[in-house]
């Protein structure tokens, strides 16, 4: 096991746990190593990471091995790295605020601070899925 590898994703997966980014279930993070994924684990509190618990994928044919479950999100995660080979790691996260933005349906402005219309320019939406989904 790349150690090295699983390290940065619990440190990583601390931080956005920390910052209040996601709920101890919720999200994943993947970060690409050749023609391999190693991503979080499924069904497990997210801030009780070891290296030993990130499981490892391989792109091109979605075979996973490990000790644990990859994130039930594994094919997202695989069609961004089949179809990006400039993409090296993908963190979902589920912050509370975008999380409301995404069910209430009302568009979030970003032209009423100048310095956030420069910095975001208008946001783009895609439709929610149920977790798991291949779309």
């Amino acid at each position: 096991m790349n150690n090295t590898i699983a390290q940065q994703i619990v440190e990583m997966q601390n931080m956005v746990y920390l910052r209040q980014l996601s709920t101890a279930a919720g999200g994943n993070i993947s970060i690409r190593d050749r023609e391999t994924v190693w991503l979080t684990p499924s069904g497990t509190d997210k801030y009780c990471l070891t290296p030993e618990s990130i499981a490892k994928v391989n792109i091109a044919t979605g075979e996973a091995s490990g000790k644990r479950k990859p994130s039930c999100e594994t094919a997202m995660h695989l069609s961004v790295y089949r179809a990006r080979s400039d993409v090296n790691a993908i963190i979902h996260a589920h912050p509370l605020y975008c999380s409301v933005f995404s069910v209430i349906d009302t568009p979030l402005r970003t032209d009423i601070v100048s310095e956030s219309w420069i910095l975001i320019g208008k946001p783009g939406y895609v439709a929610g899925f149920s977790p798991g989904s291949s779309r």
